[in-house]
């Protein structure tokens, strides 16, 4: 009789459980559709709302839809920030950024040139000039070098450290010189440059005498703005916005094109009768046929729908936990009828 009533209950929980999985596995989860008469667009559309065109470049529907967004504002303006220490291309040339200092033309940064350690005996300095004379087995000794530094303050030609003098306020943009291609172009001196107790020098070919690096190179060229300057940068004309100590911004005005991502749910700001308006986007569309996308204001209507998803899962979860309680129930009984009975 036991095992009976376990039997019938068995098959009982059985149905219960089967029947809770048929609905969890048919069930399909509503989707989200609002209808905005006006705001709903194809990939690929080009609108305009308040003055503003735009074109909807692409649309990608699934579990997780999204899409592009684009729009050209006319006369934008924009700015880049130019940091301390930085490089910068400006023309044909590469140039060192200065915020607040100017850094000495004379042993300003000089990028390329290959180097060939020599030994040397480095002598007293007077004004920072060197030279060097030849000595046996291919050692020199450099009379007027102190390890490259001067008495004037010089620093090593190659650093730019040292010796800067303050510039508040100003921006700096320093040439910084292609040693190589400038050895190579001089056939008077020697394509690479020695160093001698850490510093540049050059080789003269006619006489084989060093010259200090920062001697024999023209003093780097400079140009100095601030605030409210103007200057040519990447075939546009900037304005200098501010300096400060550690970087200098720059703007100028010029079309801007935007690139707008979008998500179901989000928000995207649209111009409209000369003024922004915020709308939510939704996805509508369940297939790669129907792509369509809709920017509403109606954001009640939103989430009444969210509000309806929110239902679906939870009458899926109870499902869930009816299938997961059929099962334990139906198991315990089985156990519990086939128990050996005392007596």
């Amino acid at each position: 009789m036991q095992r009976r009533a376990a039997a019938v209950l068995f098959v009982f929980f059985l149905v219960m459980g089967t029947s809770a999985y048929s609905v969890i596995a048919m069930a399909e989860e509503p989707a989200i559709q609002i209808e905005d008469e006006g705001q709903t667009y194809e990939p690929g559309s080009n609108f305009t709302i308040g003055g503003q065109e735009y074109n909807l470049s692409e649309v990608s529907v699934g579990d997780e839809p999204s899409g592009t967004l684009v729009y050209t504002i006319d006369d934008a303006l924009q700015s880049e920030t130019f940091d301390d220490g930085s490089t910068v291309e400006l023309e044909n040339g590469t140039y060192l950024v200065s915020t607040g200092s100017a850094p000495d033309p004379t042993t300003a940064p000089a990028d390329g040139g290959n180097v060939s350690e020599e030994n040397g005996t480095a002598g007293n300095a007077t004004d920072g000039n060197a030279t060097g004379e030849n000595a046996t087995d291919g050692n020199e000794t450099a009379d007027n070098a102190t390890d490259g530094n001067a008495t004037e303050g010089n620093a090593t030609a190659g650093n730019a450290t040292g010796n800067d003098t303050s510039a508040p306020e100003t921006l700096v943009f320093t040439e910084e010189r292609d040693v190589e291609g400038i050895l190579e172009n001089d056939t008077s001196v020697a394509n690479e440059t020695v160093a001698v107790d850490d510093q540049e020098y050059v080789r003269v070919l006619e006489n084989n005498q060093l010259v200090p690096l920062s001697e024999y190179l023209e003093p780097a060229e400079q140009r100095t703005y601030e605030a409210g300057d103007s200057f040519e940068y990447e075939n546009r004309t900037v304005t200098v916005e501010n300096v400060t100590d550690s970087s200098a911004t720059v703007t100028w005005r010029a079309d801007q094109t935007v690139e707008q991502p979008l998500e179901e749910g989000g928000n995207v700001t649209l111009s409209s009768n000369g003024s922004n308006e915020t709308y939510v986007v939704n996805f509508p569309g369940q297939s790669e046929s129907d792509q369509r996308v809709v920017f509403s204001s109606n954001y009640d209507a939103y989430r009444q729908e969210i509000e309806r998803q929110d239902y679906f899962h939870e009458r899926i979860n109870g499902l869930w936990g009816v299938l997961i309680l059929s099962g334990i129930a139906a198991f315990v009984l089985l156990a519990m009828a086939y128990m050996p009975v005392r007596g």
